[in-house]
Parts: structure tokens; C-alpha cells; sequence
């Protein structure tokens, strides 16, 4: 029901953080091939990074022309210490696309969405409500039972996409590990190295017991 009201939270965030300085040519050029290929994997949907945000005051832009368009960072004509400023002094992007200091900034990297996931999840969800409500029909009993079965297929197939999408993600990361510090986070992330956590402590423990049991009855 929450995601359903304010949105998904399918989404990783990739913070960037170069050895030289942010607004450098060279910086700015690798965060433009990072941000390329990770949207070009299969996973993920759109990528959003400083490079994407509109500047109106670098230079500053006439209330009245903003319908004619506005500038992004990586356009010719951009003054790149006033697109400091402005992004820095931004309530709207300082610690949240960028840091204070402007040595880091994030990338959004939005997976691409399970329609039958979601089809799924709200039949489910609107079933479970009507219940709470009155007594479901026999009829309507029955596709709950087959809705929450299919769903449950659905979300592991859905945990599955995401778990090889961040090891895509984290590859890409890879290649620019020696000009950046890089760190990945975000729910989908969360979720699927805990299961991985949880699955190599499960067969570490579960060797440990066998192996234990083996050496008691021998």
C-alpha cells in the first residue's frame, strides 16, 4: 500500500567521489561514460546524475526564457564555476546530488519496473483489503490463494533480476575504481546481499553441523 500511494523504491544510489576535482574535463567526461553505461545495462531503467539537473543561473536565465530551455552541465555554454555554486547552494541538490564540499555527488540508478510484479502485488493487496472488510466468496478465496502463489513466484523471479542487475552495476563500478571512490546503496541492494548473507551463513553453519554430527557418531 505504501509503495502504491508515494512510489517505488527500486532504485540504487552510486556515489562518486574523484581524486581530482569534481568539475574537472577529465571528471566530468568518466561520469558521463559511467553514467552511459550503466544505463545501457539491461536492468535499469534511467540514470540520473549533475549532469541531468537543470542550472538556471549559470549563467543566470530569465524567468521568461526558461521556456526556451534550460542548460545542464555538460553544455558548451555553461559557466562551470557559477554551475558549482549553483549546485552547491541548491536546497534543492546540495546534499543530496552533491556534497557541501563538492567532492562527491550521486548517481540515481532506477531498475526497470516487473509489470506482471505489479499487476500481481495490486490484485493481492486489493483481495487482502476486501478481507479485512467483509468475508471473502469462494470465488474470491480462491483467487487469493492463486494470486498470492503467483506472486510469490513473481518476487523471486523480481529478487533474482535485481541480484544479477547490482552485480552488472558493480562491475561497470569497477572500471573506474582508480580515478574514484565509489559506493553503492539502495533497498534492492540491501536486500539482496542480506539474502546472499544469509544463504552463505545458512550452508557455513549447516556444514559446520554435518560435520560436527559425523565426527560425534564416528
Amino acid at each position: 500500500m505504501v509503495r502504491a500511494r508515494y512510489g517505488s523504491d527500486d532504485y540504487l544510489v552510486v556515489t562518486f567521489s574523484p581524486r581530482q576535482a569534481l568539475f574537472d574535463d577529465d571528471v566530468l567526461d568518466a561520469l558521463s561514460r559511467l553514467r552511459s553505461e550503466l544505463g545501457a545495462l539491461a536492468g535499469v531503467e534511467a540514470v540520473t546524475s549533475i549532469l541531468d539537473v537543470p542550472l538556471i543561473r549559470s549563467p543566470p536565465i530569465d524567468i521568461r526564457n526558461i521556456a526556451n530551455g534550460v542548460r545542464y552541465l555538460d553544455d558548451e555554454d555553461v559557466d562551470r564555476a557559477m554551475a558549482r555554486e549553483e549546485l552547491v547552494n541548491s536546497e534543492l541538490y546540495r546534499e543530496l546530488i552533491i556534497s557541501a564540499d563538492a567532492r562527491t555527488t550521486a548517481l540515481r540508478v532506477d531498475l526497470k519496473q516487473d509489470q506482471n510484479y505489479l499487476a500481481l502485488r495490486a490484485t493481492r493487496n486489493e483481495l487482502r483489503q476486501t478481507a479485512f472488510q467483509r468475508s471473502l466468496s469462494a470465488d474470491e478465496a480462491e483467487r487469493l490463494v492463486a494470486v498470492s502463489a503467483e506472486f510469490d513466484q513473481a518476487s523471486q523471479a523480481l529478487l533474482g533480476a535485481e541480484q544479477a542487475t547490482i552485480r552488472d552495476v558493480r562491475s561497470v563500478l569497477n572500471n573506474y575504481r582508480q580515478m574514484a571512490t565509489l559506493h553503492i546503496g539502495g533497498v534492492p541492494m540491501i536486500v539482496a546481499d542480506s539474502i546472499d548473507f544469509i544463504r552463505h551463513d545458512l550452508l557455513v553453519f549447516g556444514g559446520a553441523v554435518i560435520s560436527f554430527l559425523i565426527v560425534i557418531l564416528l
